[in-house]
């Protein structure tokens, strides 16, 4: 349950993200880009660990892989006072570098671990636990750094 708690939280959160991309320019953009991404990434592979949707190994291992690479783009998508509108970003990652620049390692991590537990051919349990702590790790960032939604 836990799992699918943080795992929605964070898909909600990307997903929204969508509506707010409208005006943004630069660094702001595509960071705005590549979160969205990601979180067709996440969505895609939350339909296939949960059972909605077909589990094809192959897609998810891709899906991982690509945000595990995202996630090592992130610090470089946060240069110090990209803050204008409409941007989300808190100060407190420029505050707080060092513990938002792990929170993206330990992003790109999880994934890759997700993407070995897939091609691992591991069970559903096992894939759900992996990509929960994904969706944890999202999760965490989002709490701490992000804007919080009025």
């Amino acid at each position: 349950m836990r799992m699918k708690l943080s795992v929605a939280a964070c898909l909600i959160a990307l997903a929204t993200a969508a509506l707010a991309h409208q005006g943004a320019s630069g660094v702001v953009k595509k960071r705005m880009e590549l979160m969205k991404d990601t979180a067709q990434h996440m969505k895609s592979i939350a339909g296939m660990v949960s059972g909605k949707s077909e589990l094809d190994t192959g897609s998810l291992t891709a899906s991982a892989q690509t945000i595990a690479a995202h996630a090592g783009d992130i610090p470089d998508l946060f240069p110090e006072g990209s803050l204008h509108d409409p941007s989300e970003a808190l100060p407190k990652i420029w505050e707080e570098w060092e513990d938002f620049t792990m929170l993206a390692n330990d992003l790109s991590e999880r994934a890759e671990q997700l993407a070995a537990v897939a091609d691992d051919g591991a069970s559903a349990a096992d894939l759900q636990a992996a990509f929960g702590k994904v969706g944890e790790t999202c999760k965490s960032c989002h709490t701490d750094f992000r804007l919080k939604k009025q």
